[in-house]
C-alpha cells in the first residue's frame, strides 16, 4: 500500500488535504488501515511549541526521526501512510523513498502551495496558540523550504495543489494504486551493518571522496551541484560522519558497497547547506 508524503509551507492547509485524502480512501473501501501521521501531534507529544523546535537543528532532527521511524513502521502492503508534515528538506524526502522502496511501497508527493501574505494570515487566524509560528520562524521555514521537483525520482510523481484548488483524489488514487511498486534495488536493499567489511569499505570510500573534493578531483568534484567553496575539511568530515551514521541507523538507506560514492555525493548536495 502507498506511502503519500505531503509538503508545503506552514499554514498551507496539509492537514486539511490529508483528511480529506484519507477519508476519500476510507470511502472507497480498499483497505480498513490508513494511518495518518500528523507532525503536530508528534511536536506536542515531545513537549516542544513550534518556535524552540524550529530553533534548534537537533530538536527538529529529533521529530524528523520519530515521523521518519513512525513511517518505517507502519508502511506495509496492507497499510496506506499518509505523512502529513513540511517535509521540506530534499535529502530527508529520499530517505523516505528509500523507505517506501524498500519494502515496495508505491509512493507519491503531494505539494501545496500558497502565497506567504496568506500564509501570514492563517497563521495569525489559528485559535490555538499552540499552533501558530512567530514572525522570524515563518520567514525562516520558507527560506529553508526546498520545493519538490518532479524530475527526481523520489519526488514523483508530484501532484501540485494551489490553495483554492480541490484536493484531486481521483488523480492521487491513480498515483499511488494504479501503478506497480518499484522494485528494491542494490541501493536500497539491505546490508547486514555487522559486517566489519563493509563498515570499513563504507568509511574508506567516503574518505577517498572526501580528499577527491578537497583537492578538485574526479570524479567526485563534476558531481557536486552545491557551492564547493564551502566544503571545507571540518565541514566535509561532519557531512561524512552524518552520512556514515545515517546508514548505521536506517536498514532501509543503507547502500550496496558499488553505491556509497555516489550516495555520499547526494547526500552532500542535499546537506551542505543545512549547518
Amino acid at each position: 500500500m502507498p506511502l503519500i508524503i505531503l509538503t508545503g509551507y506552514p499554514c498551507s492547509g496539509k492537514t486539511k488535504r490529508s483528511e480529506e485524502i484519507k477519508k476519500y480512501f476510507e470511502d472507497q473501501n480498499l483497505t480498513n488501515k490508513i494511518v495518518h501521521i500528523k507532525d503536530n501531534e508528534t511536536i506536542q507529544k515531545a513537549g516542544f511549541n513550534k518556535t524552540e523546535l524550529y530553533a534548534s537543528a537537533q530538536k527538529e532532527k529529533e521529530i524528523r526521526a520519530k515521523l521518519k521511524s513512525e513511517v518505517t513502521r507502519l508502511l506495509n502492503k496492507d497499510t496506506i501512510v499518509i505523512l502529513d508534515s513540511m517535509n521540506y528538506i530534499k535529502g530527508y524526502r529520499y530517505e523516505l523513498f528509500c523507505v517506501s522502496k524498500q519494502v515496495k511501497s508505491t509512493q507519491c508527493t503531494i505539494e501545496i502551495i500558497i502565497d506567504e501574505n496568506r500564509m501570514n494570515k492563517f497563521n495569525q487566524d489559528r485559535s490555538d496558540e499552540s499552533e501558530k509560528y512567530d514572525e522570524d520562524t515563518l520567514k525562516a521555514l520558507v527560506m529553508r523550504y526546498e520545493p519538490p521537483d518532479h524530475k527526481n525520482r523520489w519526488d514523483s510523481p508530484l501532484i501540485t495543489i494551489q490553495t483554492d484548488d480541490p484536493t484531486p483524489l481521483e488523480e492521487i488514487h491513480k498515483a499511488v494504486l494504479n501503478v506497480k511498486p518499484p522494485k528494491s534495488n542494490k541501493s536500497t536493499l539491505y546490508i547486514p551493518l555487522s559486517s566489519n567489511t563493509y563498515l570499513f569499505e563504507l568509511d574508506k570510500i567516503t574518505q577517498t571522496a572526501v580528499q577527491e573534493i578537497l583537492n578538485k578531483q574526479e570524479p567526485s568534484i563534476s558531481k557536486l551541484n552545491c557551492d564547493t567553496s564551502k566544503l571545507t575539511l571540518p565541514h566535509l568530515t561532519r557531512l561524512k560522519r552524518q552520512y556514515i551514521n545515517l546508514v548505521k541507523l536506517n536498514p532501509a538507506t543503507s547502500v550496496n558497497v558499488d553505491n556509497v560514492h555516489a550516495t555520499f555525493l547526494q547526500f552532500i548536495n542535499s546537506n551542505s547547506d543545512k549547518e
